[in-house]
């Protein structure tokens, strides 16, 4: 993340209790820390470039990227993930609004989408997300699929920009 996680707030993942007989307990993920001051943030926000990626669509010549989402629930573990949600106001906030997920990391896209629902200043906010299609064959029917399932996690009637991100198995690099 593009701030100090010391200074400026960091999610913890806090290991819970197995609970009596045994059974397995998902730890969940909180967060916790200071944010920078409003002067901190006008300053921060002020140096941050930006860049015209297409007409009517500036953008961050830094992206946040959330796929530490799915490093983070690995194993079962949960997030809150209105906090997390939470989490990203701060990076909006410094002037960081531009944020790159897949539809492979965990509920990135789902915390992406409470976020532009739940803050007034999320129409600042670019959401870039990706689309990685199993091998084989893509019919139109799988791209419409897709697309609805990002336009439904993003809580929105469009979408920034959908890469669509295919492997080249046959590469033998």
């Amino acid at each position: 993340w593009p701030l100090h996680p010391a200074r400026h707030g960091r999610l913890i993942a806090r290991n819970a209790r197995r609970p009596p007989g045994g059974g397995a307990h998902a730890p969940s993920v909180r967060l916790r820390g200071t944010f920078p001051s409003p002067r901190e943030l006008q300053r921060m926000k002020a140096a941050v470039e930006r860049t015209e990626l297409a007409p009517g669509l500036s953008i961050c010549r830094a992206l946040t990227g959330l796929w530490q989402i799915a490093d983070m629930e690995r194993d079962g573990r949960q997030l809150d993930l209105d906090a997390t949600a939470a989490a990203m106001a701060p990076y909006v906030e410094a002037g960081f609004t531009t944020f790159d997920m897949a539809d492979h990391y965990g509920s990135a896209e789902v915390v992406a989408g409470r976020f532009r629902a739940t803050h007034e200043d999320a129409g600042d906010v670019q959401l870039f997300t990706k689309w990685v299609p199993k091998p084989g064959p893509v019919s139109r029917d799988d791209v419409r699929a897709a697309v609805e399932r990002a336009l439904d996690r993003l809580q929105g009637r469009t979408i920034d920009l959908m890469q669509f991100h295919a492997w080249n198995f046959a590469d033998p690099r």
